[in-house]
């Protein structure tokens, strides 16, 4: 379900007060014909601070509005986007970008296993970044020297999901943030999907990484300061199994 129809007496705009500051926040409403008889309402809100004039945050909601008809959600997917270098460099291929990807590409298998966070990006890039089998951040960038866009969750507690990076048939370059809750929406019943942000940057990951971090440090999640004897060498036998 994608071809939803934006209600235009729906928009709504108002100044709001959070955790990230003073800001303003639009939101509105969409409708879209589901399975069977039953339609799906889409709310969305759309949130600037004053304190992040690089960020967009991002949180939809999905009803059901049918009657008597259930929808099963097996997955949603929050804030897709189509980048094409083209559009700023018509010289460079459509994918010419890098990528920093949170949870990463394995390479390999068994112990010789490798786990590539930065990569550039070629034509045959197909990831889905699994948070439920390689951890790390909830957060992917896609970045050229011209430009870069970051989504992530901004969730105060962990939720699974999947960032798919993927090239697609015209040599574009998508990624998003993919949930599968594999749930049932009953009738009157709703779905929140992931909060997210939007980052906008340049130069490359770094700047989007270190702003992700002022985020979580709003929403009162810091990293402990390390001690001095983590600098420290040590020695360790659990490679050798004995």
């Amino acid at each position: 379900v994608k071809d939803f129809s934006m209600i235009p007496e729906s928009l709504k705009h108002e100044f709001i007060e959070s955790e990230f500051g003073k800001g303003q926040q639009i939101s509105f409403l969409s409708m879209a014909a589901g399975p069977g008889n039953s339609q799906i309402e889409k709310k969305i809100y759309i949130s600037l601070f004053e304190r992040y004039p690089d960020a967009a945050f991002v949180r939809t909601v999905y009803k059901n509005k049918s009657s008597d008809t259930p929808v099963t959600l097996n997955r949603v997917y929050s804030n897709m986007f189509t980048l094409d270098r083209r559009l700023v460099r018509k010289e460079s291929q459509s994918f010419d970008f890098w990528t920093f990807m949170g949870y990463g590409k394995i390479l390999g298998g068994g112990h010789n296993n490798l786990r590539v966070n930065v990569l550039p990006v070629d034509k045959g890039l197909n990831v889905e970044n699994d948070s439920e089998t390689i951890s790390g951040i909830p957060l992917v960038d896609i970045w050229s020297p011209e430009m870069g866009m970051a989504i992530a969750s901004v969730e105060k507690r962990a939720r699974i999901l999947k960032m798919p990076v993927y090239v697609d048939s015209d040599k574009n370059v998508n990624m998003g943030l993919l949930e599968e809750p594999e749930i049932k929406l009953r009738p009157g019943e709703e779905y929140s999907a992931l909060k997210t942000a939007v980052f906008v940057h340049s130069l490359d990951y770094y700047n989007p990484v270190k702003r992700y971090s002022d985020v979580l440090a709003d929403l009162g999640i810091t990293a402990k300061p390390c001690p001095q004897f983590g600098y420290e060498p040590f020695w360790c036998n659990w490679g050798y199994r004995k």
